[in-house]
Order: structure tokens, then sequence, then C-alpha cells
């Protein structure tokens, strides 16, 4: 009869291994299930929130509808979008504009089920000195 020894080495070994293994594996569900409960339409009742009450976060990482100012009122049928990438709790929002650089800028988030607050979210790209608050947007699908 053949018997199976494991020394201490071993086993301290494959919990280790074990233990890094689900340390990655939560961290990338995580990263994705916010980007996933981050896409859809977002509506905020926040009258300090800009010049939209409404954002749309797509699954091809566009913005939509909450800077819909710009479209019409400084590039009518013009090719400028926003664009989101996530990295933990923050949310970086790109502009790109036809003939200029790319703007950016990034904002802390709070996502708990069908609330999401962006912090100092309340006049994006802004050149003022204004003070920035949060805005609090509730899911609407």
């Amino acid at each position: 009869m053949q018997t199976y020894r494991l020394n201490l080495r071993n086993v301290v070994a494959i919990a280790i291994c074990l233990a890094a293994m689900t340390m990655f594996a939560s961290c990338e569900k995580g990263e994705n299930q916010a980007e996933k409960s981050l896409v859809g339409k977002w509506v905020t009742s926040d009258y300090n929130s800009g010049h939209n009450d409404t954002i749309h976060f797509t699954a091809d990482m566009r913005v939509e509808d909450y800077f819909v100012f710009v479209h019409t009122t400084m590039y009518p049928a013009s090719s400028y979008y926003f664009t989101y990438s996530l990295t933990k709790n923050t949310i970086k929002i790109t502009s790109h504009q036809p003939e200029n650089e790319e703007l950016s800028e990034t904002f802390k988030f709070v996502l708990r089920g069908n609330s999401l607050t962006i912090k100092g979210f309340s006049n994006p790209f802004s050149i003022t000195q204004e003070t920035k608050t949060d805005v609090h947007f509730t899911k609407v699908k």
C-alpha cells in the first residue's frame, strides 16, 4: 500500500497559490462588474448638475446625452464625442473634439445598485474656478 505524504512546505505553497488566484480573480470580476453596472441611462434631480439631467454610459465606452449642449451649440452635426474608462473607483471622461486636442478629466465615483454618485462632477471640463459638487444619479434603464 502506498501512502501519500504532504509536508508542511507543500501545503503552504498550495495555500498561497490558491489565495493569489482568488485575489486576482476577484479583482478582475469587480472591475468588470462595475463596468457592466455602469452601462445604461442615469438621471439626476440635482439642479447644479450642468447642462442636462441625463447621462448615458454605453457598452462601447461612450458617454451620451449629458454633454448634449456641445453638439447643438458649439459643433452642430460634427464628430464631437465623449468616451469613458474605469479604474477601480475612478472614471476618466475624455472629450474628442474635431481639430482640437483631446481633453480628459478624472472623477471618483460611488456605485451602489441603481445609485451613482460622481464626485465633483457638477461642471466637468470647466476652466472657471467655481466649486464643483457631487452629482447623484439614479439608473432608469
